[in-house]
């Protein structure tokens, strides 16, 4: 059926002819609405594994575990020298990899270490785990200030000042 067929021309009392409906014709479909384009979306990627670890921590936890390794070498009495330069091979790794969540459970340990060692008067342990605990510490600290500039430049990129 086409619109022809449902306006057409009725013929009123006293034969004057008009545009009208006729109501026993079926009516044309409505004209579908047409689809809203969708709304774009500007997504930044903000990705904070692009923010690295600065280069001079870098070669200071290649310094401290190259000292672990050897340490250990020449000095294994204990299982303590061995579980230390495990951890400090973790701890190079996770700095090559810019995570420093593995940093905060290293940190605890030492800073344990730290308190036994003073404890029981093992000089060379305490300036060890003293040094290393501050190196995490800093790394930590800088790594997160690094990121957060890294998230303020981002959304000052996104939301401009008006």
């Amino acid at each position: 059926m086409t619109t022809n067929e449902y306006y057409n021309v009725v013929i009123n009392p006293g034969d004057i002819p008009v545009i009208g409906i006729d109501d026993t014709a079926e009516r044309p479909l409505p004209l579908p609405d047409p689809e809203p384009e969708p709304e774009r979306n500007h997504v930044r990627n903000i990705d904070v594994r692009s923010v690295k670890i600065r280069g001079v921590y870098k070669f200071m936890h290649f310094i401290m575990l190259f000292i672990t390794i050897m340490g250990t070498i020449m000095a294994s009495d204990n299982y303590q020298s061995l579980v230390d330069m495990f951890l400090s091979i973790i701890t190079y790794v996770s700095v090559l990899e810019n995570n420093a969540n593995i940093l905060f459970y290293v940190v605890f340990y030492f800073a344990l270490c730290f308190s036994l060692a003073t404890y029981n008067l093992y000089f060379e342990y305490t300036a060890y785990y003293f040094i290393y605990s501050i190196l995490n510490i800093s790394t930590i600290v800088h790594l997160s200030l690094d990121r957060r500039d890294y998230y303020i430049n981002e959304l000052i990129s996104v939301f401009p000042n008006p």
